[in-house]
């Protein structure tokens, strides 16, 4: 039986990069024939138990940020916080009913960021093979665009891995190559988990070709240019907006959709040139963080997209939009290169606003090239979350013969 740690994303709508990992992850397990248990670290219990049945609701989200939530981070009810404390007031035997044991398990697959404060908990599985897994490293590769605080997380993050895991799971290759710099900075490679490269997989999607016919029936004058991304510093926004302000200002028409969350550390600049730029008349949209349904309405009504982002340890929207069969005008940052690779993408060298503009300006115009990079997003196979989930699965069985 495999464990799979979702403590923060089965408390929270949030469908950030980590979370639709997180999603994917147990959607493929839910799929498989693989016994499984989705756990979390109940920090009023402070101990790991099976998830109730509010977080399994929470967790199998499909319209995420519906309603009333807009909060990234996980959350807990008042009620769910006092059954927990409830919970610890119960004879240990009662306890025992309520929670299930889980050291019986074959192998722990942990997608999240935890804190340093959860890492200790992971010793609770000490006689189990733990996978993390790990998704770049912004922090310190980009430090002016990473609040303080996250920096000196994510070092103590890092630390946690080599002690409590037998084995990381890089979501690229240049995510592994940049963890062993890490490591080896921090003369930590002998006690380094093995870390192997898979890379990350997505959902099928349905309902291509019927979009591609109702395209034909719509009106062609405004085309829709996409851009899936939170606001945030590194995701480079900016120089997005500003390309779109030349290519408007030259007589340029197409509508700029930004769908995404919204970073308060580092995201408020870039939130207030969006409300500058709409207010002065262009043609721009917020649509803030978005629910599943929608945002493959948005990837399949769009012209192409546009990832602007100046690192990445993956590039999740890049492979979303080459699934939709939209090219993708993306950067070469991180692990961005690689994800482009296989056609569909125009992969720049510089994502200033200046190659941003000449990039879509000429995929606007050159229709012989837009058909080519669509022709080439077709014939692309794209990874599934269930490939993903066999791959992870090969990965922990090569740990159960490492000695504990």
């Amino acid at each position: 039986m495999l464990l799979l740690d979702v403590s923060k994303t089965c408390h929270t709508h949030a469908q950030t990069g980590v979370q639709r990992v997180c999603r994917g992850i147990y959607w493929a397990l839910k799929r498989s024939n693989i016994p499984f248990k989705a756990i979390c670290y109940d920090p009023f219990l402070k101990q790991w138990r099976e998830l109730f049945q509010d977080e399994i609701k929470t967790l199998e989200l499909k319209h995420a940020f519906s309603g009333k939530w807009k909060r990234r981070g996980a959350h807990w009810a008042f009620r769910q916080i006092m059954r927990s404390i409830v919970i610890s007031w119960l004879p240990k035997s009662l306890q025992t009913s309520c929670l299930s044991k889980l050291d019986q398990a074959t192998g722990l697959i942990v997608p999240e960021i935890f804190s340093v404060k959860q890492s200790n908990a992971y010793s609770a599985f000490k006689d189990t093979p733990r996978v993390a897994v790990f998704h770049d490293a912004t922090a310190t590769t980009l430090p002016r665009h990473t609040a303080s605080e996250s920096i000196r997380a994510f070092d103590a993050y890092v630390d946690a891995l080599t002690s409590h895991f037998e084995g990381i799971a890089a979501n690229s290759s240049h995510s592994k190559e940049t963890l062993l710099d890490l490591l080896k900075e921090k003369k930590a490679l002998k006690s380094t988990p093995r870390i192997q490269a898979i890379e990350l997989g997505v959902d099928p999607v349905k309902g291509v070709k019927t979009c591609k016919a109702l395209e034909n029936k719509d009106s062609p004058k405004v085309r829709k240019i996409l851009s899936v991304g939170t606001l945030e510093g590194r995701k480079n926004h900016q120089a997005l907006i500003q390309a779109s302000k030349e290519l408007w200002d030259e007589g340029e028409s197409f509508e700029l959709i930004l769908a995404g969350g919204f970073n308060k550390k580092t995201g408020t600049q870039v939130l207030q040139l969006i409300e500058e730029t709409k207010a002065s008349g262009y043609s721009i949209n917020y649509l803030g963080p978005v629910d599943e349904d929608t945002l493959n309405t948005l990837y399949l009504k769009a012209y192409f997209t546009v990832y602007p982002s100046i690192y990445e340890g993956f590039g999740l929207p890049i492979i979303e939009s080459i699934q939709h069969q939209k090219p993708c005008i993306t950067g070469n940052g991180g692990a961005l290169a690689s994800t482009a690779k296989g056609g569909g993408v125009m992969a720049l060298s510089s994502v200033s606003s200046q190659d941003l503009s000449r990039a879509m300006k000429r995929l606007l115009n050159n229709e012989a090239l837009y058909q080519k990079l669509t022709a080439e997003c077709s014939q692309r196979v794209i990874k599934t979350w269930d490939r993903y989930l066999q791959e992870m699965v090969d990965f922990i069985k090569t740990l159960q013969q490492i000695p504990q």
